[in-house]
């Protein structure tokens, strides 16, 4: 557990102390996040926790996210003490919450950042390692490893190795190798080998070898060798060689030889010899050399020497050389040295050395080194260096330090240092992640068959200092805090789990070999409505010929058949094999049910377990809630139709209102109003579409008067 950390406003006037810093727990568990607080004067009229702004930038209460709707509670104390509660966490729940409150004079938000691990939401720029597979919707930036399989829909920049295979629609800009083939339907830019062909109908940028001959329908950008033939009906960039004819109907952009003069109205891409001077109308793309100037009123793509001053009022392309200073008020992609300063309004692409200090209002995207600091306000991509700060208010995205493992999926992926980093003056910030459980398996000496078995979360370590339980073949074997040591058996397969969280525990892991005896449930919790119908199952791994199967509840002190149990006769059965899922469907839920079911199995000459977690159910019914619990004519009333869990077989469920048992509407919103305007009383129920049949309780709001339905129709208001 971190240590507290008091953040003050104003001379001690307005201060937060948030109890931790940072939070580590287990997906599906439940967290509480608490802080103190102090103000001068008045009266607090408001408390609560956000993660995001509205339109109009104040903060948005979790109570009213939709996202948490039903997993999150609020406490307040009589001494300035507040906590946050969010149960069944998700992956999607990492991140930083935010404490607010308001008084009868005045409002304050604090917000900062103590120790944050891991925050991400968006696309990713990946620089991976061997056997790390790719699977995404959006676009790709990869510098990769053998071994490495790309399957996208989205666009890629990728500089591969041998044995790669590329299928993408999209665009692909990409470094290859020998034996590689693309088939694409955009634009591709291919730093090729020889032996390969390429066949598309989008623009080409090849730079080939002797023999390969091009027929495209597009652009060619091209540098080739003595007996190229081109043929195209587009643009051509080229850097060729003697003997070579040009026979084209668009735009020419040749690199030639001494003593050739060019004379065009289109774009020119000229690398030329000492002494010549170029007057265009168009975009020059130039190689120099010294003692050249350059006065341009269109694109630059110059790769020069020491002494050359470039003003222009288009973009740049320039490798440069030390002590060059650019100027500029368009787009900058720039390979630099030491002691360069780059000062400019647009985007930055710079490849850096040690020593540069970049200050701009664009997006960089810049490999740095250590010491590098960086400050902008647009987005960041960097593969960076330890000892790094960063500092941004865009999207960032970073490979980080060796043995950080990233895993996203939004628009941040950002590690921190360990220490308290302030992005703000307006206080801390705490940061929840919720990683998985897992087994791992190591050697317990070099000469020893012993293995170490430890238990270890799969981004950051578990706040606290937690107990683990051990499971071999479904049963306890021992709890502590220290790895496992274990004599390896091929049918012996190993779980472990937090005490006190044991149904969030790891996958099975067979310590020798694969062939281990394990079951595997499908879900570990179910919320279901109760009078329906729901299956639990799991899937299990038997080497030998199966005596016997079945389902219970773990709180019989004798594991019993569930199509023996009175309770459940006639509505129990089971389906499926060992090859699974073998399933049990309980019908016509009962409150009482609300239980854990395991499941067993037994073997000739094996039992798996009876204490390792199942599936956990729990039976809700449906329940109209009315706000405020005193009603007056005129007064606006709230009905909500609510369960005591989250129902997880009706994911998004439409509720169906009812007045005086006859049908009123059907909305996705679980809450409706309307306004009291009338004497009398009515009766409402609620109910779910597809369940129709199993309705709350009516409950009798108001003073009636005796009208039609469509009278109250007219004055419901929809609580979004």
């Amino acid at each position: 557990m971190s240590n507290c950390v008091s953040v003050v406003l104003s001379q001690n006037v307005w201060s937060v102390t948030y109890t931790t810093q940072s939070v580590c727990t287990l997906k599906g568990s439940t967290v509480e996040m608490s802080c103190t607080y102090t103000y001068p004067s008045g009266t607090v009229t408001t408390t609560f926790w956000f993660l995001t702004n509205n339109a109009e930038g104040n903060p948005v209460s979790l109570s009213d996210d939709p996202d948490y709707k039903g997993r999150v509670m609020y406490h307040r104390d009589k001494k300035n003490g507040h906590t946050l509660t969010i149960t069944d966490l998700r992956e999607s729940d990492s991140a930083t919450y935010m404490f607010s409150f308001i008084t009868d004079q005045t409002r304050w938000r604090y917000t900062g950042s103590p120790g944050v691990t891991l925050s991400v939401t968006g696309n990713i720029l990946y620089t991976g390692s061997p056997g790390v597979t790719l699977s995404v919707t959006g676009n790709i930036l990869y510098t990769g490893s053998p071994g490495v399989t790309l399957s996208v829909t989205g666009n890629i920049l990728y500089t591969g190795s041998p044995g790669v295979t590329l299928s993408v629609t999209g665009n692909i800009l990409y470094t290859g190798s020998p034996g590689v083939s693309l088939s694409v339907t955009g634009n591709i830019l291919y730093t090729g080998s020889p032996g390969v062909s390429l066949s598309v109908t989008g623009n080409i940028l090849y730079a080939c070898s002797p023999g390969v001959t091009l027929s495209v329908t597009g652009n060619i950008l091209h540098t080739g060798s003595p007996g190229v033939t081109l043929s195209v009906t587009g643009n051509i960039l080229y850097t060729g060689s003697p003997g070579v004819t040009l026979s084209v109907t668009g735009n020419i952009l040749y690199t030639g030889s001494p003593g050739v003069t060019l004379s065009v109205t289109g774009n020119i891409l000229y690398t030329g010899r000492p002494g010549v001077t170029l007057s265009v109308t168009g975009n020059i793309l130039y190689t120099g050399s010294p003692g050249v100037t350059l006065s341009v009123t269109g694109n630059i793509l110059y790769p020069g020497s020491p002494g050359v001053t470039l003003s222009v009022t288009g973009n740049i392309l320039y490798p440069v050389s030390p002590g060059v200073t650019l100027s500029v008020t368009g787009n900058i992609l720039y390979t630099g040295s030491p002691g360069v300063t780059l000062s400019v309004t647009g985007n930055i692409l710079c490849t850096g050395s040690p020593g540069v200090t970049l200050s701009v209002t664009g997006n960089i995207l810049y490999p740095v080194s250590p010491g590098v600091t960086l400050s902008v306000t647009g987005n960041i991509l960097y593969t960076g260096s330890p000892g790094v700060t960063l500092s941004v208010t865009g999207n960032i995205l970073y490979t980080g330090s060796p043995g950080v493992t990233l895993s996203v999926t939004g628009n941040i992926l950002y590690t921190v240092l360990h220490h308290v980093t302030t992005l703000d003056n307006r206080g801390f910030r705490l940061m929840l992640s919720t990683p998985d459980l897992q087994v791992k398996v190591t050697p317990y000496s070099r000469m020893s068959t012993w293995k170490r078995l430890t238990c270890s979360t799969t981004s950051c370590p578990l706040t606290g200092n937690p107990t683990y339980i051990w499971y071999k073949n479904g049963q306890v074997v021992t709890e502590r805090t220290l790895p496992y040591s274990v004599l390896p058996n091929a049918v012996d397969s190993y779980f472990c789990a937090v005490k006190d969280h044991e149904d969030l525990h790891s996958p099975a892991v067979c310590v020798q070999g694969q062939s281990c005896y394990r079951v595997t449930y499908t879900k570990r919790r179910i919320c279901a409505l109760k009078g329906s119908t729901v299956d639990i199952s799991c899937t299990y791994v038997g080497f030998y010929n199966t005596t016997s199967s079945f389902w219970f509840r773990s709180d019989k002190s004798t594991p019993e058949d569930l199509t023996t149990d009175p309770g459940y006769e006639g509505r129990v059965e089971y389906t499926g094999t060992y090859r699974g899922p073998f399933t049990l469907r309980i019908t016509d839920l009962r409150e009482e049910d609300s239980a854990e079911y395991r499941f067993t199995f037994k073997t000739d000459n094996f039992d798996w377990g009876h204490s390792f977690p199942g599936t956990t159910l729990t039976v809700t019914d449906l329940q109209v809630k009315v706000t405020p619990g005193t009603v007056t004519e005129g007064s606006w009333v709230t009905l909500t139709c609510s369960t005591t869990c989250t129902l997880t077989e009706i994911p998004k469920p439409t509720y169906i209102w009812y007045m005086n048992g006859e049908y009123l509407f059907s909305d996705s919103s679980s809450q409706y109003q309307y306004s009291v305007s009338r004497g009398g009383s009515d009766s409402y129920s609620c109910a779910l579409r597809g369940h129709d049949k199993l309705s709350s309780p009516e409950v009798t709001v108001g003073e009636c008067c005796d009208l039609p339905p469509e009278f109250y129709l007219q004055r419901f208001h929809l609580l979004w």
